[in-house]
């Protein structure tokens, strides 16, 4: 399945085409695997890290980007962080757009079609961790409402 999202950037529009694909069961092992390198290069900081978006849903089509929150033991520790992560891939954008979620893409400098990690970094248990957290978690508990969610 193709979705076509159009932009206007600059006054010049373009369309950006957004790539959705059906379910992949290599996705959970692919964020495990991402997990790892994550907590090799920034282990000592991180408090939780989860498997968020689409494609943590078993059975929802998704963008085949692997979507992670992660948390740190103090916020203050996101600078600390940005060279290691930057080590294994990830670009720092910021907070992107989201008072206080840090935002990181992997790979670094190339199309959004080619990129197959988000990251995000949040305060446990702040809005954006809870909001993003019972999205996922309804949408896995709740399959009918993900396949109305994947249209």
């Amino acid at each position: 399945m193709q979705c076509g999202r159009s932009s206007n950037q600059g006054g010049t529009s373009m369309t950006n085409e957004v790539i959705v694909v059906e379910y992949d069961p290599v996705w959970p092992s692919l964020f495990e695997e991402e997990k790892a390198r994550l907590l090799a290069v920034v282990g000592d900081h991180i408090e939780d890290i989860q498997h968020i978006g689409s494609t943590a849903v078993p059975g929802l089509g998704a963008k085949p980007i692997i979507d992670i929150q992660m948390s740190l033991r103090d916020l203050a520790l996101v600078e600390k962080c940005v060279g290691p992560l930057e080590s294994i891939g990830y670009e720092y954008l910021g907070e992107y757009g989201v008072p206080g979620r840090y935002f990181f893409h992997k790979p670094a400098r190339k199309p959004f079609a080619e990129r197959t990690h988000h990251l995000q970094i949040v305060e446990k248990g702040g809005e954006e961790w809870r909001k993003v957290l019972l999205l996922r978690d309804s949408l896995r508990a709740h399959p009918e409402v993900a396949q109305q969610y994947h249209l």
